[in-house]
């Protein structure tokens, strides 16, 4: 089935039409104070009142603690802001990444099929056949993917392929076959088919 592709109306349509549906889901939900994603924020305790039992160790201890308490407090408020800036963003169906982020990504994935390529074209080729299955037509083919990279095998020839895609696709019918055999051996025999009930 052919993916239709979206005129810019047709897509800036879309998002007004989305936008309204959050919208008034939003506002049919009731208000609330607290999102649950949050954490109270820690307050530091009032200081013990200096006695000649506490140390100056003491002392130092509680203020260091009282500073971790604080330092927590303003990394927790950082990582409600950045949620809060992230949400937005997927609400109002904004990208969360620049334009180069993307670029960069894609280079990665697109890195990693040519390093398979490259590293298939290496191997010495074997000759395999794919059977047909059931009213498929000589020609057929059968995808195979590795670390991003495809290759359709044609199905009813012979055809040459490298070691590695040629290992997988016999794994692959080596378990078909095995799960027939399985399900033939099941089939008719009722001490075997009872256990499986």
């Amino acid at each position: 089935m052919a993916k239709k592709i979206w005129t810019p109306e047709e897509r800036k349509a879309f998002g007004d039409k989305m936008a309204a549906k959050r919208a008034e889901k939003k506002a049919s939900q009731a208000p609330s104070d607290n999102s649950g994603t949050s954490m109270p924020p820690l307050a530091p305790q009032a200081p013990i009142p200096a006695s000649s039992e506490q140390s100056p160790e003491v002392a130092k201890r509680l203020a260091e603690l009282d500073e971790v308490i604080r330092k927590g407090n303003e990394l927790n408020t950082k990582l409600e802001a950045q949620a809060k800036e992230q949400s937005e963003a997927f609400k109002n169906g904004l990208k969360t990444m620049s334009v180069e982020e993307e670029r960069q990504v894609i280079e990665v994935h697109k890195t990693d099929a040519q390093k398979m390529k490259d590293h298939l074209a290496t191997q010495p080729k074997v000759q395999i056949f794919v059977p047909l299955e059931g009213k498929e037509r000589r020609g057929q083919q059968l995808p195979v993917t590795i670390n991003g990279y495809r290759v359709n095998i044609p199905k009813g020839m012979y055809v040459k392929v490298p070691e590695q895609i040629a290992q997988i696709v016999m794994d692959s019918l080596n378990q078909t076959e095995e799960a027939i055999h399985n399900a033939m051996e099941v089939d008719g025999n009722s001490e075997k088919e009872a256990a499986l009930a």
